[in-house]
């Protein structure tokens, strides 16, 4: 299980940030920590969420069982387009893009951070059902 919960780290990790802003596919499902996910095969979700990391506001995402689903993508939206010239202009919208891999449950961790402290954690529930028909 630690194994796992490691690799679902290690994942979030390597996954590069896009500085493009995004923008779902119709077929996309929005993730949101109130209610539990699911997806077919093949189907994509995402989450969003607000950072400042120049004052040490982060978010990191975690996955049980990168078998079942995987991080995919990471973008970064930044508020102000001159974010990088500008003292405290790195606020941003970040998104995670998950892709579902087979059929299984599985478990994200969402967790907001500051200063490298985890101040909230929120789980996602994760099933997948069957194959997706295109």
């Amino acid at each position: 299980m630690k194994k796992k919960l490691l690799a679902g780290l290690f994942t979030c990790t390597i996954c590069a940030c896009q500085s493009d802003n995004f923008t779902p596919s119709d077929d996309m499902v929005q993730i949101s920590p109130a209610k539990a996910l699911k997806l077919d095969i093949g189907q994509e979700a995402y989450f969003q969420g607000r950072e400042h990391a120049s004052i040490g506001k982060q978010l990191q995402v975690q996955i049980q069982d990168t078998t079942i689903i995987k991080l995919i993508a990471q973008y970064e939206d930044h508020d102000a387009a001159d974010w990088a010239e500008s003292a405290g202009g790195d606020m941003a919208t970040k998104t995670f893009v998950f892709k579902a891999l087979k059929i299984g449950q599985s478990k994200i961790l969402i967790r907001e951070m500051y200063r490298n402290e985890i101040k909230k954690e929120t789980p996602i529930n994760c099933n997948i059902v069957a194959q997706k028909n295109d």
